[in-house]
């Protein structure tokens, strides 16, 4: 009887640590402000967020303060660009 339940602990540990190692996921968090050269804040502006390695393209735009937040991206080296009419376009 000890050995059964000696194996069951070993057996759910593994199986623990196993699933904690499987689960680990990388990830991160880009976000900013569009703003015009006086400092007052840009809405609406289309925001493209692109990962130089994967080619992995993330749109979004601004909200009322000229903020603009994508999560959950991949690791990797990125690229922001953003286009509004009627303002010349920057990254």
């Amino acid at each position: 009887m000890f050995r059964f339940f000696a194996r069951l602990l070993i057996t759910a540990l593994g199986l623990i640590a196993l699933g904690g190692t499987v689960g680990f996921a990388q990830s991160g968090q880009i976000s900013g402000r569009v703003m015009d050269p006086q400092g007052g804040a840009i809405p609406g502006v289309a925001v493209q967020i692109v990962n130089q390695d994967r080619n992995f393209k993330r749109d979004t735009s601004t909200n009322g303060e000229g903020a603009y937040s994508a999560s959950y991206l991949p690791a990797g080296k990125y690229e922001v660009n953003v286009k509004k009419e009627g303002f010349s376009s920057g990254n």
